[in-house]
């Protein structure tokens, strides 16, 4: 088959770490079921030796990134007790709820600082905020892997109260949180300073399996000072629950109200 396919630097990475054929890639791209579509974007799903791939596409023919659904092996596994009463913020450390660290490989979702500009709010008040948050979404991978690098060179990982009471209030089992942390990567970055200090605050992009074929979206927020070399997951949230806030992949943020403001 002759390729008529572009493929984006962040595809050609992936396709490596996964060692997928090319020409499995391009057959799904081409022939492979549709599972989600917007103006400018499409992802299709096919099999490459007996796994589920899926392949998103920028129209007309760019490969965007390519990952296997169900391989849901990451560069870290989080373990976590039951009960952490710290914050980030307490002038007593924060107790370790416990994470371990697995090399392997992990899920990635299409990072996008360009999609959803024609479904984006119209409010002044969105725009403002949009053009400012659009910044942050710039090198948003790289700030995924100076995060992992992060636990790796010996950050703990610490689960607030606070992510464990809306845990509870949005019926997200801890298991989810943990496995879209596993999976996921950053879409985007910030660093706040107040009163002489720097936070640095990741917004997480991960799945969980809920079921055979069925995976739910998670949002969380992971904030750290760099001074008690900690990290803190300050909440998690499911962004299908405000879908109009959100492009279709959860990536890009089109509004800052609330559907019934």
């Amino acid at each position: 088959m002759k390729n008529m396919y572009v493929f984006d630097p962040h595809a050609v990475k992936r396709i490596i770490q996964r060692r997928l054929p090319v020409e499995a890639v391009v057959q799904i791209a081409t022939f492979g079921v549709t599972v989600q579509e917007s103006k400018k974007r499409c992802m299709k799903r096919g099999d490459v030796y007996g796994k589920p791939v899926h392949v998103v596409l920028m129209k007309p023919n760019t490969i965007l990134t390519v990952y296997v659904a169900d391989e849901w092996q990451s560069t870290i596994t989080v373990q976590r007790s039951r009960r952490y009463f710290g914050a980030l913020t307490s002038s007593t450390p924060p107790a370790n709820r416990g994470y371990s660290i697995t090399l392997g490989r992990r899920v990635p979702w299409v990072t996008s600082s360009t999609g959803g500009e024609d479904m984006a709010c119209r409010h002044s008040d969105c725009i403002a905020k949009r053009n400012t948050w659009m910044h942050g979404t710039k090198h948003a991978m790289k700030r995924s892997d100076e995060l992992r690098h992060l636990i790796f060179i010996g950050y703990k990982l610490d689960w607030s109260l606070h992510v464990e009471e809306r845990e509870f209030q949005r019926a997200i089992p801890a298991w989810q949180s943990s496995q879209a942390f596993e999976n996921g990567d950053c879409i985007h970055f910030t660093c706040i300073h107040n009163h002489g200090k720097t936070v640095a605050k990741w917004l997480w992009l991960g799945y969980a399996k809920v079921a055979p074929g069925v995976y739910r979206p998670l949002h969380l927020v992971i904030v750290s000072n760099g001074q008690n070399k900690r990290l803190t997951v300050a909440t998690v949230y499911d962004p299908s629950q405000t879908s109009h806030m959100w492009d279709e992949t959860y990536t890009v943020r089109l509004c800052w109200k609330h559907a019934n403001t």
